[in-house]
């Protein structure tokens, strides 16, 4: 759709320079002289035989016409490219040629480029935009803003995903989520154009590569077990079946996420449990050494390593806190059984931490039974953090004194001191604790201990 966006534009600035045009009726006025067929005696050249052809058929077009050449990719023959590069030689002034494929451009076109008679559309060009995605699902009487938005994120602006995913929608339809029913479609289509088509052998490597969000040469042949695995991904990319390429940091491949869900549901059905959890492990543990926790937990879980995982999430919640991304530490943490999460100290500490600006009930609830569990491991530590967190957990819902004082006085019971000094505050003072980041009134403090653990 996008691209005959892009040719519809193209004509209309044609005819709106020519003027208006009656092709059919021109070439039958002008077909005096037949195009030449190819005979066997031409065969030894067929660039030759090419210009001649074109030359006749580019006669008999008026000016402003466009000749279009659709799913050139189709076409192995490199001899395809020869007779392209002549018909470009031969098009006249006026005229154009618009070829449509999936894969890059052949080198032999090179010369074409160089010389400023080739001009490329990427992806990047023919991509639907939100603004274009968001008119189309209005037509389908698709307006709920946050299902448009979900659902040109999922079609990454392929009009033909697009196409087939609303064509199982209904108004009436109140789930939030594009559903795998609603994806059959698209299934079918990347069953037929590619994965079908392909050896067994591409297959599994397409299935086990899917397992990683982008898939480094490396990385693909370490999970798939195949050593030619970096030549299927590069051959997807080229021929642009739902295949990008980064080269930066490194030489990456990212699967279109409807393509890579098709590929992971694929996966799900085609190997055992026992064979898909092993996948699951080798490929959190590549995204683990590549510094990529946040997704090899989940990988990690499916597998039935939990305790990795656990290990993982405790390893990265400081630093998701520190950014602001409490969120994805809750859905993290999620991920574990909960009768894991509630005999952990620690992840129950930073699921109270993550809740604390949301919820501070929940953030109290799960702070203090961490802070049970820490005391019976005698960790002095981690009651402390775990007090500071409810304090502050109080402080974002009431901010009442009188709340802190049961704590502080916890605390002072931790950090015994023989040695109090007086303290005479000019302004209204807080204690900050670098263990947390947060701030407590300085008063709460002095008036029940008089020191401060250092």
């Amino acid at each position: 759709m996008a691209l005959s966006r892009e040719l519809r534009q193209y004509a209309q600035n044609r005819s709106h320079l020519e003027g208006e045009v009656d092709l059919a009726a021109q070439l039958k006025r002008a077909k005096t002289d037949r195009l030449p067929y190819l005979t066997p005696e031409y065969l030894s050249d067929i660039p030759g035989f090419a210009r001649r052809f074109f030359r006749t058929l580019f006669s008999w077009f008026p000016s402003g016409s466009v000749l279009v050449l659709n799913n050139c990719q189709e076409v192995a023959n490199p001899t395809f490219h020869q007779i392209l590069l002549e018909a470009a030689n031969e098009t006249p002034e006026g005229l154009s040629i618009v070829a449509v494929s999936c894969s890059q451009p052949a080198a032999d076109l090179a010369r074409l480029k160089a010389n400023g008679q080739l001009a490329e559309l990427q992806w990047e060009d023919l991509k639907l935009t939100a603004d274009e995605c968001e008119e189309i699902l209005h037509r389908k009487r698709i307006s709920d803003r946050e299902r448009v938005v979900e659902i040109h994120r999922a079609v990454d602006g392929w009009a033909g995903a697009l196409m087939l995913l609303t064509a199982y929608f209904r108004e009436a339809i109140e789930s939030r989520a594009v559903s795998i029913s609603g994806k059959e479609a698209v299934f079918d289509y990347f069953a037929g154009q590619i994965f079908d088509r392909a050896p067994q052998a591409e297959r599994e490597v397409l299935m086990k590569t899917a397992l990683l969000p982008h898939v480094t040469p490396d990385a693909a042949v370490a999970l798939s077990g195949v050593a030619s695995a970096p030549k299927v991904l590069d051959q997807l990319y080229r021929h642009q079946y739902f295949t990008d390429r980064r080269t930066e940091p490194q030489v990456s491949y990212r699967y279109h996420d409807l393509f890579r869900e098709f590929l992971i549901n694929r996966a799900e059905s085609e190997f055992d449990a026992s064979a898909l959890s092993a996948l699951r492990l080798k490929a959190g543990e590549l995204l683990m050494a590549s510094g990529e926790a946040e997704h090899a937990i989940e990988l990690l879980c499916r597998s039935g390593q939990a305790s990795e995982a656990q290990v993982a999430i405790i390893d990265r919640a400081p630093s998701l806190l520190g950014q602001g991304r409490w969120k994805a530490l809750l859905e993290s943490i999620k991920l574990l059984p909960e009768a894991q999460v509630s005999a952990s100290a620690s992840l129950q500490y930073w699921r109270g931490m993550a809740y604390i600006a949301a919820d501070p009930i929940a953030a109290r609830k799960d702070l203090e039974a961490s802070l049970q569990l820490f005391e019976q491991a005698h960790d002095a530590m981690g009651q402390l953090r775990a007090i500071v967190g409810i304090i502050a957990a109080h402080f974002v819902q009431d901010s009442s004194i009188a709340n802190y004082a049961r704590w502080i006085d916890l605390m002072a019971t931790l950090f015994a001191c023989e040695e109090r000094v007086e303290v005479s505050v000019r302004k209204t003072p807080y204690v900050r604790t670098d263990l947390n980041g947060y701030a407590i009134p300085h008063d709460c403090i002095t008036a029940r201990s008089g020191c401060w653990p250092p």
